[in-house]
């Protein structure tokens, strides 16, 4: 495995694990998750991720699946604004 390769930016760990960049995000505020900084980016250890989810890398053709934990649900219909 390359050096580059060994890090992984929140995005593309999040496509890596099927899961939102919200929620590695979350798991980084919550020390879940070690970050690592580069110039201005924020990285991951693509180890400690797979460790920590301890699932097997989601296909990263697929966009991940679910809604973040942020987002809010529609209203109801006859809610007005």
């Amino acid at each position: 495995m390359r050096e580059q390769d060994k890090f992984l930016t929140v995005d593309e760990a999040a496509r890596l694990v099927g899961r939102s960049h919200w929620t590695v995000r979350m798991w980084l505020h919550t020390s879940r998750l070690t970050r690592y900084r580069s110039a201005s980016r924020t990285l991951v250890s693509r180890k400690e991720l797979l460790e920590v989810t301890k699932i097997v890398p989601a296909d990263v053709s697929r966009p991940a699946k679910g809604r973040s934990v942020l987002s809010r649900p529609n209203p109801p219909k006859d809610e007005k604004r």
